[in-house]
């Protein structure tokens, strides 16, 4: 059982690439392919023999028929002749196409294999410079120029990208640097035109070199130690003079199971269907593969939905008993807030004269408002309001949600104080009282002397104070009051300050 770490995840869709592996039995349901230059053979092992089978794959075009190199990435076959390019799906007759056009005039590309997302590398012999062509984008990148000559194939080992040199036995080149590459280790007595990944078990392949006999007219398999970077043994001798090798694990995969894609529609905000997953995965094994979730959920599609916020275990097995665990984090998305405008006319003096308006712009329409808690609507106008406050919360189409408030003041809760009257008996400013709009409520007012004794207070409504203690007129001089009352909203205000009494 092979096992990768937890893959985090948060995104409104998400693609993750994630390469690990496979399991079958030796070159069992593997494409393996070897070339003369001339021709393209299916390489199989069967009770202990290789046979080889011819493929027709060479393009209808006015090019050179030459096959210097061969490649492969999943189902689709790469050869150049001379300086053109050439991609096939072996058995599907008319798909071969020209892809590119290499650069040099006489140009020789005699070393070539794909990466494990479909990038094909080539070194040029004469000019030794390493390019890389992504068909896709249809792009080819000069990398710069390694040190030695390349006598036959590239091959990816362990993250390592290698190629057979002419003379300086197996090179590890440096992607970045490429006139940095340095030998990964000598092939004393072999210069090898192909290196060759076997797939054998579920976590590992062996590696052949490719060597070709002195006339040209047969070729043995040489099986080498990566590892101990040492040479093995013969392991088969075939019948005919070949010049290259590629298998669909020469990028570095071993015949195991490898996870393409994840794609993950994650849960909205407060949406209850979770979060709906696809898992798209590659095994060279013949048969289905078996996708199974948390230990419950099994299909052979790679599809789940409803899943639960939090950690989800997927297991994934091919017919050969390989299998592949990785865990997936599952999470909530919450959408950017909207822009909220909030458009208020507060109400004067006549009940019910309030409005509220409010815009919302974003992009995760329709928007619904709830509204002083009375549920969601697309309403955005409210009137015939009071003086208060109001909650509003707003959603938008994934129910993401966010909260904010209106209040609304009262156009009469303002208060006038006069700052002097005069008792005199002529009928004019006869009492000191604060003018109030109608709609305050628990009004008290209070006058101290000036030693802080209170003198007179009301509560409610009142003429005020006529300047008098217990039928005593008062002198003229200065007076405190204190106010307090509850405006509209229902909020508690209070003021002080001092009045003139003048005779």
């Amino acid at each position: 059982m092979q096992s990768i770490s937890l893959i985090p995840v948060s995104l409104l869709r998400l693609v993750i690439f994630t390469l690990a592996i496979l399991s079958m039995q030796f070159a069992l349901g593997q494409r393996i392919y070897v070339n003369t230059n001339d021709m393209v053979f299916e390489l199989t092992y069967s009770n202990g023999q290789c046979q080889l089978e011819k493929i027709p794959i060479l393009c209808d075009l006015s090019a050179s028929r030459t096959i210097y190199s061969i490649a492969i990435y999943r189902d689709t076959l790469y050869y150049n002749s001379g300086r053109n390019l050439f991609r096939v799906v072996p058995g599907k007759p008319g798909g071969c196409e020209r892809i590119a056009i290499l650069p040099g005039n006489g140009a020789t590309y005699n070393c070539m294999a794909a990466d494990r997302y479909g990038k094909v590398f080539l070194i040029e012999y004469n000019s030794k410079t390493l390019y890389r062509y992504d068909p896709i984008a249809k792009r080819l990148d000069t990398l710069g120029q390694v040190p030695s000559a390349p006598a036959g194939d590239l091959m990816f080992f362990k993250g390592k990208l290698l190629y057979a040199t002419a003379a300086d036995g197996i090179y590890e080149i440096d992607i970045d640097q490429p006139e940095r590459s340095i030998q990964y280790m000598p092939t004393p007595g072999y210069s090898f035109y192909g290196l060759l990944s076997f797939p054998f078990d579920c976590n590992g392949n062996k590696v052949y070199g490719v060597s070709l006999h002195a006339g040209g007219t047969s070729t043995d398999l040489i099986e080498l130690d990566l590892d101990k970077k040492i040479i093995l043994s013969r392991f088969s001798t075939l019948p005919y003079g070949l010049y290259d090798a590629a298998s669909s694990v020469d990028n570095g995969n071993t015949n195991g199971i490898t996870i393409d894609s994840i794609e993950l529609n994650l849960a909205k905000c407060n949406s209850t269907h979770g979060a709906d997953a696809r898992f798209i995965a590659f095994t060279a094994v013949p048969g289905t593969l078996k996708y199974t979730m948390d230990g419950v959920l099994l299909n052979e599609d790679g599809k789940f939905t409803h899943l639960k916020e939090g950690r989800h275990l997927l297991n994934i097995l091919n017919s050969k008993g390989c299998s592949l665990d990785t865990m997936i984090m599952v999470s909530t998305i919450k959408d950017p807030k909207p822009l909220i405008d909030i458009i208020k006319d507060d109400p004067d003096c006549t009940a019910l004269s309030g409005k509220i308006k409010l815009e919302i712009n974003g992009n995760e329409s329709p928007y619904e408002i709830n509204f002083n808690n009375e549920g969601f609507s697309a309403l955005n106008v409210y009137d015939r309001l009071n003086a208060g406050k109001y909650p509003i919360t707003i959603r938008n189409k994934n129910y993401c949600s966010w909260d904010t408030f209106a209040v609304i003041k009262s156009g009469c809760d303002n208060l006038f104080m006069p700052n002097a009257f005069t008792p005199n008996g002529d009928g004019k400013n006869e009492f000191i009282r604060p003018v109030f709009g109608v709609s305050v409520a628990d009004v008290r007012f209070t006058i101290y002397n000036r030693f802080g004794q209170k003198i007179f207070e009301s509560i409610g409504p009142t003429n005020g104070w006529d300047g008098s203690i217990g039928g005593n007129k008062q002198p003229s001089g200065s007076f405190a009051y204190t106010i307090s009352y509850k405006n509209a909203a229902g909020f508690k205000k209070s003021m002080k300050g001092t009045v003139m009494l003048i005779r």
